[in-house]
């Protein structure tokens, strides 16, 4: 990318002032071509925040709550209940970008580009149209962990994904990167976008055996995301109750 281009973020400030100038420490030090891409990546999901803000605000001004309240049903979650905290930017992009509440209007996201090109016609930005074609086009995974490099990004394979598809996708992603290990999957949506791969929504909690393997087991090819998110749940809390357990017998007992 030419850094005196427009940063991608859609910021429109050049790309060398913006998300050209920060990256992690780790990724200080790589090669000048993956430094362009960890930036690159960076702006891209600056720019998800964004585009995808645009689009729920746009949503709540002409849906109302109707709207939000559907998806909620559709997700599973049980009424007054609050979205749990670690589903968030997984349940956002399910619910703009690939949730339908009537088949024929299609997602939020294609209503919201459709009235952006009614709007803008020829004028429409190109690179927004591409950028919710990619969403819509983003591939949902449990990804399984194959090659972490910590602050920067990891390759990954998808357990969902049919036997004879070996494709590992490297993901640039500096924060979710730190901690994680092969023995660890996500579950996410992966985007291509620009050229690179990055999370257009994640769970926050990834998962390890046994209880990785409990959820694997119990889904079907083809299941929806809300009924993968429920085995999802499920799994863990008893990847916490596990966790706590093995805290506790290794903890210093009370001698008094």
């Amino acid at each position: 990318m030419d850094r005196n281009a427009p940063c991608p973020c859609g910021s429109g400030r050049k790309f060398k002032k913006c998300h050209g100038a920060a990256v992690s420490p780790e990724a200080a030090t790589l090669p000048h071509a993956v430094l362009a891409n960890v930036r690159r990546a960076d702006a891209v999901r600056q720019r998800n925040k964004r585009i995808s803000q645009d689009i729920l605000d746009w949503a709540d001004r002409r849906l109302g709550p109707e709207w939000m309240n559907t998806a909620y049903d559709a997700w599973g979650l049980a009424p007054d209940a609050d979205l749990p905290e670690e589903e968030g930017d997984l349940f956002t992009t399910w619910g703009v970008y690939h949730f339908a509440a009537k088949a024929e209007e299609g997602p939020v996201a294609a209503q919201w580009l459709a009235a952006q090109q009614a709007r803008h016609g020829a004028r429409m930005d190109p690179d927004t149209v591409a950028f919710v074609q990619a969403h819509r086009a983003s591939t949902l995974g449990i990804w399984r962990v194959v090659d972490p490099e910590p602050g920067v990004g990891l390759t990954v394979r998808n357990s969902l994904a049919p036997a004879d598809d070996d494709r590992e996708p490297y993901v640039y992603e500096a924060e979710s990167s730190h901690g994680l290990t092969p023995e660890f999957a996500v579950l996410a949506y992966i985007m291509d976008v620009d050229d690179v791969h990055v999370f257009g929504g994640l769970h926050d909690v990834p998962l390890e055996a046994p209880e990785l393997d409990e959820v694997l087991q119990a889904l079907n090819t083809g299941d929806p995301l809300p009924d993968i998110r429920k085995q999802w749940l499920a799994a863990c809390v008893r990847y916490f109750d596990r966790l706590d357990a093995e805290f506790a017998s290794e903890s210093p007992h009370d001698l008094n």
